[in-house]
């Protein structure tokens, strides 16, 4: 799992945003993993697993999410480590491409596991 099982964890425990996951790479590169929308507001985030504090993120990736920023999108980088999640804004992506985990400060961090992290805290970073 590269991602860590985040897709399926963001799903379950934030099923009233409506989600659609990107699963081909013919759609093209860079794009990230799931796309959500609630209340009127819509966000990608591209999901990772990190080993240590290194995170493989694309060039691609990097230059997408970028982009999508430039345009006044809303992208997220959800990482796992272990037990923690940490949520960074999609701005910090060229830092955490270059440096990992601590290349960046994230939005939010929380540990002990999926069913310790506070799935309402989570959504209302991603709703901004």
């Amino acid at each position: 799992m590269r991602d860590g099982g985040l897709r399926q964890l963001f799903q379950k425990h934030l099923s009233e945003v409506h989600w659609q996951a990107i699963e081909s790479w013919g759609t093209g590169i860079g794009i990230p993993d799931l796309n959500g929308c609630i209340s009127g507001v819509e966000f990608w985030i591209e999901l990772k697993q990190a080993k240590a504090n290194k995170v493989k993120i694309s060039p691609g990736q990097v230059a997408w999410i970028e982009r999508r920023l430039r345009a006044g999108g809303h992208v997220y980088v959800a990482v796992r480590k272990d037990t923690e999640l940490h949520l960074f804004h999609g701005g910090d992506i060229r830092s955490l491409y270059i440096d990992g985990l601590r290349g960046a400060e994230s939005l939010g961090t929380w540990g002990n596991g999926p069913a310790w992290w506070k799935w309402p805290e989570i959504l209302a970073v991603l709703k901004g």
